[in-house]
This record gives structure tokens, C-alpha cells and sequence, in this order.
């Protein structure tokens, strides 16, 4: 990327949130807690055939504590975004990126030994997440909420066992020239200046998209799109 002090990588900011809970959380959806989980797999069973689109996001209440009681601890490797600023985002039930953080989520906080029995639900909100792909790459790419959305996306298909590489590649790519393009649109005055908080979150986001840039070109032997100078 050009000069510019817009992009650059955030150093990890940690709140007060403890991160060494045991990895099952209140409320999560094994047998005899989660009181709505056969109707709930049976959404996910309409999703898989093809006669539902989105599997319905949990509950306010069990989402909101899944997120508070896992957020530090599955953002702290990337740090892309503050709780803070998920939390209102999760009351807006903005799709792809709530999607994507709730698959984290839910994959971090099951219980080991409860993978296999569990697994469907981080996959029903990973493949909400993917349905939505196309609006984020089809909108108007200059967008700091979609950058975030695709990093996150690419953060799960990262670590899921067996996933194809072209899924991280594509998402991975897709982050970066979204960045590019955001920069730029910045650069030439046809986008209004960022606030602080924007820049800071899309400084974090321009971090997490070089850091998997330097995971896809170590893994598969690509050249990165960014240059990792924050510039």
C-alpha cells in the first residue's frame, strides 16, 4: 500500500474480561441445558436441506453471555474488534459478521469430548456467514464492517479440519482488497474521513489481514496483497 498513516497494525488491547474460564459456558446447547435444541437442530437440518436459508441466531440472552464469556480469549490471537463494539453489533444482528464471531465462539466453548455431538452449531452460523458472502463482495466493497466480516469468516475456515485452502485464499484476498480499495477511495477524497474509532478498528483489521496474508503465503506459497508496512 502507498504512504499513509491511516492503516496501521493495533497493538492487542485487553479488557477486564477473565480468559481462563473452563471452555463450557452457562447456557450452551448440550443435552438437558439448551430446553430449545431439538427445535434448534432441526432449523440447522432445514438449512442443510436447502429448504431454509439461514439457520435463526440463538436467543438474545444465551448469545449475549456465549459472547461475554468467550469474546477476550477467541479475539486474543487477532485482536479485530472490541467487545464493546461487537456487543452493538450483536444487538443489531448484523448478519455475516455476528455469524462468524458466534462460530467462534460456540468452536471455543464446547466441551472437549463434545466436538463431534456439537459440531453442527458452529457450522450452521459458519455457513450463515458464508450465505452472506456474496452481498459483502458484491456491496460496496469500501466498507470497514465488511472488511471485519471477511477476516472473521477466514478466521474459522482457518482452523476447520479438512477446510479446502481456496476458502481462506478467497477470503483472505477478499479482506485485503477491500482494504486496498478503501484506502484508496480515502486517499482520493471520494470517501468521508474516518472517525477515530473507524480508523483504529480498520487499523486492527489491516493487522489480522497481513497476519493471515503471512499464513497463506507460508501455507500455500502465495504473494501477499499487502505490504505489511501499515502504509
Amino acid at each position: 500500500m502507498s504512504s499513509t498513516t491511516t492503516l496501521q497494525p493495533q497493538k492487542q488491547h485487553r479488557g477486564s474480561l477473565k480468559t481462563a474460564d473452563p471452555p463450557t459456558a452457562p447456557n450452551f446447547p448440550l443435552s438437558g441445558v439448551f430446553e430449545h435444541r431439538k427445535r434448534f437442530e432441526g432449523h440447522i437440518d432445514e438449512v442443510i436441506a436447502g429448504r431454509r436459508q439461514y439457520t435463526p441466531l440463538l436467543p438474545q440472552h444465551i448469545a449475549s453471555r456465549l459472547i461475554h464469556n468467550s469474546f477476550d480469549a477467541i479475539i486474543a490471537e487477532h485482536p479485530l474488534l472490541d467487545l464493546p463494539i461487537f456487543a452493538a453489533l450483536l444487538d443489531e444482528q448484523y448478519a455475516a459478521l455476528v455469524n462468524a464471531v458466534l462460530a467462534l465462539a460456540l468452536r471455543f466453548k464446547t466441551a472437549p469430548g463434545a466436538e463431534r455431538e456439537l459440531a453442527a452449531y458452529p457450522r450452521a452460523y459458519y455457513r450463515n456467514a458464508a450465505t452472506a458472502l456474496p452481498e459483502l463482495l458484491l456491496q460496496d466493497p469500501r466498507s470497514v464492517r465488511s472488511v471485519q466480516a471477511l477476516l472473521a469468516i477466514a478466521l474459522y475456515a482457518r482452523d476447520v479440519s479438512g477446510s479446502r485452502a481456496a476458502a481462506v485464499i478467497m477470503l483472505t484476498a477478499g479482506a485485503s482488497l477491500q482494504i486496498e480499495m478503501l484506502q484508496q477511495g480515502l486517499r482520493h477524497g471520494s470517501l468521508l474521513l474516518l472517525d477515530a474509532a473507524e480508523e483504529a478498528q480498520l487499523g486492527r483489521a489491516y493487522g489480522v489481514a497481513c497476519a493471515l496474508e503471512t499464513f497463506v503465503a507460508q501455507r500455500y506459497g502465495l504473494c501477499p496483497l499487502l505490504d505489511g508496512s501499515g502504509g
